[in-house]
């Protein structure tokens, strides 16, 4: 974030990295992975990822059903995309919702605009 904001002192930056972490909800992300889940997969799809797992923490052999490798290899780089979308909209508007307070509540947190060269002269 720092980078993209040239006028940002470090004391902005700290303060808006302290409200994050005190205002990040993680069930937001956790949302949009089920939105993604249920939009292109079932029940059964969902029980057999599941099986999958359980079957691995436990050291057991375990293989997606080819069914289900068909349709994953042809929808990860669809899930996957919306997924990351989803959650740089929740991060990008909840820091520039931060970055608006912070800019209103502490002006001094900020550099003053860089002159601009007048090419007149």
């Amino acid at each position: 974030m720092m980078d993209k904001c040239e006028r940002c002192t470090p004391a902005f930056g700290d303060e808006w990295e302290k409200r994050m972490l005190a205002r990040t909800n993680i069930a937001d992300y956790v949302d949009v992975y089920v939105r993604v889940y249920e939009k292109y997969l079932t029940r059964e799809d969902v029980t057999e990822l599941i099986a999958l797992q359980e079957a691995k923490k436990a050291s057991q052999p375990s293989n997606l059903s080819p069914r289900l490798k068909e349709k994953l290899s042809s929808l990860t780089t669809t899930m996957t995309s919306e997924t990351i979308g989803g959650c740089a909209q929740i991060g990008a508007k909840l820091g520039g919702d931060i970055g608006g307070e912070i800019e209103k509540e502490h002006p001094e947190y900020m550099k003053p605009p860089a002159k601009e060269s007048n090419p007149q002269g």
